[in-house]
């Protein structure tokens, strides 16, 4: 299996577990952090994943793929009695958006100098 094929498959398994974090009904006792620090790594993860995954740094794909996920997230919460919808949330991810952006285009960067040197 090559790189960008498990990488393909870590996106996607990836993806289910934020899917399963943001649905499941956690006891009471559970605290996973600060929600909106939270919610801004995950989106992070997701950019650099996403990288590797498509070997691209395309600002449109990143954000839109991952305002989608976000946005689906928030509208499937809204409709569970046991979580709620935030718009905040919306602000964490597009914050952890933008930071996996950067974190992306430093690597994509990186990568284009080692591929032209002698």
């Amino acid at each position: 299996m090559n790189f960008y094929k498990a990488s393909k498959i870590v996106f996607f398994v990836y993806i289910a577990i934020v899917l399963f974090m943001s649905f499941y009904r956690f006891g009471p006792d559970i605290q996973t952090g600060n929600d909106k620090i939270n919610h801004a790594a995950a989106f992070v993860v997701f950019a650099v994943l996403y990288y590797f995954a498509w070997n691209s740094c395309s600002l449109p794909a990143i954000f839109g793929y991952g305002m989608g996920l976000g946005i689906f997230i928030e509208i499937v919460q809204y409709f569970l009695k046991y979580r709620s919808a935030e718009f905040g949330d919306l602000l964490s991810d597009l914050a952890g958006l933008a930071v996996g952006f950067m974190i992306v285009k430093f690597l994509s960067s990186r990568n284009k100098k080692r591929a032209n040197a002698p």
